[in-house]
């Protein structure tokens, strides 16, 4: 592992594309200035990074980064008070326990209602899940307000709900 102030470095390949992992932690107090610093960086499709919520040296927001081989971050550091989140935050993706994504490859590519298939074939996102089971592949997902998949158990996931028409729609929330 190597460290840097405000960031940890983590190899951890993905299957398509080796992907590096930084955890940065500037002390954003809210989801929505850690998103806003995430746009600023300019990311390609193939990065990834999440939002995490950090408790040290604060209650904060910190963020997590995975790049290309080749592809580095700005020298933003903040210290080493927050050395410890942005090890958890860059640790928590690497090994897919927590994270909101925000970045992700295909993120960008659905602004109306498809299919299930068409995510899970056209992103990096892995499951989909309609309250407690899979969704079908079949399903269409309402992605109007954009997806926010988590985290969880190592695959990048998006929780939804069913409308009454049976159109199935992001659930809001944050997953530690």
């Amino acid at each position: 592992m190597t460290v840097t102030t405000g960031s940890a470095l983590l190899d951890h390949p993905r299957p398509t594309v080796p992907l590096r992992h930084f955890g940065i932690s500037l002390g954003h107090l809210t989801e929505g200035s850690a998103e806003a610093w995430i746009r600023s960086l300019r990311l390609p499709e193939v990065a990834q990074a999440c939002t995490h919520r950090a408790e040290f040296p604060f209650p904060h927001v910190a963020v997590s980064v995975a790049l290309p081989l080749g592809v580095g971050l700005p020298a933003e550091t903040a210290g080493s008070a927050f050395l410890e989140a942005a090890m958890a935050a860059g640790a928590a993706h690497a090994t897919g326990r927590s994270g909101r994504a925000l970045h992700f490859r295909g993120a960008s590519a659905f602004s109306r209602p498809v299919t299930v298939h068409k995510i899970l074939s056209n992103t990096d996102v892995v499951r989909v899940t309609a309250g407690t089971a899979d969704a079908r592949p079949g399903d269409v997902l309402d992605c109007g307000r954009g997806l926010t998949p988590h985290w969880v158990d190592g695959e990048l996931t998006v929780r939804t709900g069913r409308r009454l028409d049976g159109v199935l729609v992001p659930l809001p929330g944050f997953r530690r």
